[in-house]
């Protein structure tokens, strides 16, 4: 049966691993309704240590975390509330997805429209950011809604690039947000989640409502993996070779380890939202020799058996070992 999940739990590593340990025993539609408790989420694919002031975040008594998705580093608060689509692939329909989040905030009064492949806007500005990751037999489609987040602290603890910044014409992070109660003021959270159960019923039918936590070991374990260090703050070689640019579908930044005109190391940081890209260019690279037409035919391999438009990717490394 599909199901609407809900957790009272605000811790983040928690949260991110029960939302893995459901994608991996996903039979049916779910729906996925959770809330993390002052705490920083970074892409998949990001460096820690640029994206966010970490340690001002852990000093404050908040969380760090890095989520198995892609996409840009996001705040959330209890004033936040996020949501993941937690689908088989034959029932993945990321159309059918976005519109069950349109038709809840319509039962508010509240009017959205989808922006490029990610953002959800109203009167312009940004109220939730999605993400998305697919394996072989399930796929998430997960985001933020913005209810009432302090947004003082998204200029505090987050340090977007200027060059995202610049490409999207704001002057700031803040400048491009807005919480759902600047237009209606009696939204609460508990409200949004009422009309998106609503929604999910329309739109998949009858549900089993869970309120109670999940106990089972492995996520207990999945916890402890997403509170590692090691997997957030990743690994980071001594590289001495880096080069970054900004494109239309993300920024990307090369880091290699040449020893010996080999690359003996290679780690790539990137807010695309495809992670399996980076994923496959990290491994092309590795232990291949440090010439452009090596590095191109590497990336040509990547880039040929992917959908997303990144072709100039091999532009852009053309120039830089011209």
């Amino acid at each position: 049966m599909n199901k609407i999940i809900i957790t009272k739990n605000k811790n983040p590593y928690h949260n991110l691993a029960l939302e893995e340990y459901l994608a991996q025993n996903c039979t049916s539609p779910v729906l996925y309704l959770w809330q993390n408790e002052k705490t920083v989420v970074i892409g998949y694919a990001q460096n820690a240590y640029a994206e966010c002031k970490s340690e001002k975040i852990i000093e404050s008594g908040g969380f760090l975390a890095r989520r198995t998705t892609g996409g840009g580093a996001v705040y959330h608060d209890l004033g936040n509330l996020n949501f993941t689509f937690i689908m088989p692939n034959e029932f993945y329909d990321v159309k059918k997805q976005f519109q069950v989040i349109k038709e809840a905030l319509k039962q508010l009064n509240i009017d959205a429209e989808i922006s490029g492949r990610n953002d959800i806007l109203i009167e312009g500005k940004k109220f939730s950011g999605n993400a998305f990751k697919h394996t072989k037999k399930t796929s998430i489609h997960h985001g933020t809604i913005m209810v009432n987040v302090d947004t003082s602290k998204l200029g505090e603890f987050l340090t977007v690039s200027k060059a995202k910044i610049e490409a999207k014409g704001i002057k700031s992070v803040r400048s491009r947000v807005i919480n759902l109660c600047e237009l209606k003021n009696d939204i609460t959270v508990e409200k949004l989640i009422e009309v998106l159960k609503n929604s999910f019923i329309k739109n998949y039918g009858e549900c089993e409502v869970i309120n109670e936590e999940i106990n089972d070991p492995q996520i207990s374990i999945l916890t402890d993996k997403f509170a590692s260090k090691e997997w957030i703050f990743g690994n980071n070689p001594s590289c001495n070779v880096s080069f970054k640019k900004r494109f239309d579908f993300g920024e990307i930044e090369f880091n290699f380890r040449v020893i010996k005109g080999l690359i003996q190391e290679c780690v790539i940081y990137s807010d695309i939202l495809n992670t399996e890209i980076i994923t496959s260019l990290t491994e092309a690279f590795k232990n291949i020799p440090y010439r452009k037409n090596t590095l191109l035919e590497a990336a040509d391999k990547v880039i040929t058996d992917s959908p997303e438009k990144i072709d100039n990717i091999k532009d852009f490394i053309a120039s830089i070992m011209s």
